[in-house]
């Protein structure tokens, strides 16, 4: 039986990763779409500055993300990690190739500023398939077993309830996932790399719209791209989250994030290009959405098993002990809003335009 503190630190999960693909996003789409709206060495400079002085605040969101795995769910922690550890290696590889890309563009040569630029954007492009290998397979599942790591011996699916107390006689027992990384590749896992990507070249346009001076040509071709991208952006996504839901969801509740995303997309499409502050707001809420969906459609399961629902890792089961909880409770009392400020003084402080004009041709 979940109780209520393992429950308020699902919550809090779910909504840690949600904040953090939210604000993520935008410095995933403004590398997606660094060649398209930059057509040149100092415009692409210009348009990195617009993400360089937030990008350490929206990161913070994903430590936090991982330290709550860590000390709330051990279990889940060690098990996707582990079994997800090439790309979650792949994905600290190219966040921090990208970091590099970013502090060092305005310190070098035009033609290595010009590599680096490419550079970002494939950086940016891996972490987002990285981030829907992960998200699928949480949903979809992994070849996960119990077993003993020393006798290396399987536990008889009869002896596990992912939904009731521990058996005293799997002590020595984890659940692990024992198949290749090839196994988190697959038709859901791919349509949902493609559905963020689209999506995040739509939110790519939309910040830089909001964060380049009026009347360049950089905005120009910002505008052509949001214009062009945003009847159908969220399409990909919806359709995966309703793919995701009818095939893998476990909660009914997931729906009723479905129709919250379907009333995003279409809400940021009727306010574009009205209050852009706003449009921003509302292209990153679907971010948001689709993220907490697939934590609510997986619920109560952390982490699915391909071989045998009896292997199923459950919250009860992954969870620290209810005073490991509580204590840090407190500590999320303290630090989640600590990072919200962080967060919010970045962008109040430091979210004034990047000056294009002494680089690019005004527009007719």
């Amino acid at each position: 039986m979940i109780t209520t503190l393992q429950f308020i630190w699902y919550f809090l999960a779910c909504a840690l990763m949600a904040t953090t693909l939210a604000l993520v996003g935008l410095d995933l789409g403004t590398g997606i779409v660094l060649g398209l709206v930059g057509k040149n060495g100092d415009e692409r400079a210009l348009l990195v500055r617009t993400i360089s002085p937030h990008w350490g605040g929206h990161e913070v969101w994903l430590i936090s993300f991982v330290s709550a795995l860590f000390a709330a769910f051990p279990e889940w922690y060690s098990s996707l990690l582990s079994g997800l550890q090439t790309y979650f290696l792949l994905l600290i590889f190219a966040l921090v190739l990208r970091v590099v890309t970013i502090e060092w563009r305005g310190q070098v040569s035009a033609r290595i500023g010009s590599l680096l630029d490419w550079v970002h954007t494939a950086c940016s492009l891996v972490i987002v398939f990285c981030f829907a290998i992960i998200f699928a397979s949480q949903l979809r599942g992994l070849p996960v077993e119990v077993i003993n790591p020393r006798a290396g011996a399987i536990a008889d699916p009869s002896m596990v309830d992912p939904n009731g107390p521990a058996n005293p006689d799997l002590a020595a027992y984890v659940h692990s996932v024992t198949g290749s990384p090839w196994a988190a590749i697959n038709l859901f896992s791919l349509l949902g790399a493609v559905a963020l990507i689209v999506y995040l070249a739509y939110v790519g346009a939309v910040w830089a719209l909001q964060r380049i001076t009026f009347e360049c040509e950089p905005q120009e071709r910002a505008f052509a791209l949001r214009s062009l991208l945003a009847p159908f952006a969220g399409l990909p996504l919806l359709a995966w989250a309703v793919w995701g839901q009818l095939a893998y969801g476990c909660s009914a509740l997931g729906w009723v994030l479905i129709i919250l995303l379907a009333g995003a997309l279409a809400l940021q499409f009727v306010f574009r290009g009205r209050i852009l502050a706003l449009h921003v707001s509302l292209a990153t809420a679907p971010l948001a959405l689709v993220t907490a969906w697939v934590y609510v459609a997986a619920y109560p399961v952390l982490l699915p098993s391909t071989v045998n629902k009896a292997y199923d890792l459950s919250i009860n089961q992954a969870a620290s002990s209810g005073p490991a909880l509580a204590v840090l409770v407190g500590a999320a009392a303290l630090g989640i809003p600590l990072a919200g400020a962080l967060t919010w003084f970045s962008h109040r402080t430091l979210g004034s335009r990047v000056d294009f004009t002494a680089i690019a041709t005004p527009f007719e």
